[in-house]
């Protein structure tokens, strides 16, 4: 009886143990994560702060696209192509109008590329 309650007290703190060592491991992947996931979210937001800071500096973009002036602009993404390129790390830049119509493009991809936005007839009909 005594090595039967033994045997049952040795198998009743091995799984509590190995519970516990269990939940501590989730619990650090778990921080870890959190960890990394609010890193992302910080660089995404300075890279997102970088790129407005950058295109606030072209007011004459949005007078273009409000005119419908092609020519005006790829005046302004030739101008401001540079400083996306370099400042931002950015490859290609894609500007479409309220339509959902591309308007200009500058940098990587060429003009019958799949753009990166799908269609959508729900919001550009």
């Amino acid at each position: 009886m005594l090595l039967l309650v033994l045997v049952a007290l040795f198998v009743w703190l091995g799984h509590h143990h190995l519970t516990q060592q269990l939940e501590q491991s989730r619990q650090g992947h778990h921080e870890r994560q959190q960890r990394e996931i609010r890193l992302a979210m910080q660089r995404s937001a300075d890279n997102l702060r970088q790129l407005a800071g950058l295109t606030a500096n072209a007011p004459d973009l949005g007078n273009a696209l409000a005119q419908n002036d092609d020519e005006g602009l790829r005046t302004v993404l030739a101008a401001q192509w540079p400083s996306l390129q370099l400042e931002a790390g950015v490859d290609g830049v894609f500007v479409f109008d309220r339509q959902g119509q591309q308007r200009g493009q500058s940098g990587m991809g060429a003009p019958d590329m799949e753009l990166p936005i799908p269609d959508c007839p729900r919001c550009c009909p």
